[in-house]
């Protein structure tokens, strides 16, 4: 059986009698250190978050995107006028 996960990243694993399947996702040793780091600035105000408020939105759009054009099969665009999830290439 192949390995599902190398060097911490998830991997697809293609079997002909199971198709296509998703390995497990991957949680690093860093998370409670970032989860400790977001109660201690909502308790702190004067505390500095570890990571940047636009990364976490682009990662978030980067992660709904591809979830949604993996279920419904089909490439998205991101429309950076209207801020949305479009089926066809945002005209300029």
């Amino acid at each position: 059986m192949k390995e599902a996960i190398k060097n911490g990243k998830a991997e697809i694993i293609t079997t002909p009698e199971y198709g296509m399947k998703l390995g497990p996702a991957y949680v690093s040793d860093n998370m409670p250190y970032h989860l400790d780091n977001w109660v201690d600035c909502m308790r702190n105000r004067s505390v500095v978050p570890n990571g940047h408020i636009h990364t976490g939105f682009w990662h978030s759009i980067a992660t709904i995107m591809a979830t949604r054009a993996y279920r419904e099969g089909k490439k998205l665009y991101w429309d950076r006028k209207t801020e949305e999830i479009v089926d066809r290439m945002p005209s300029s």
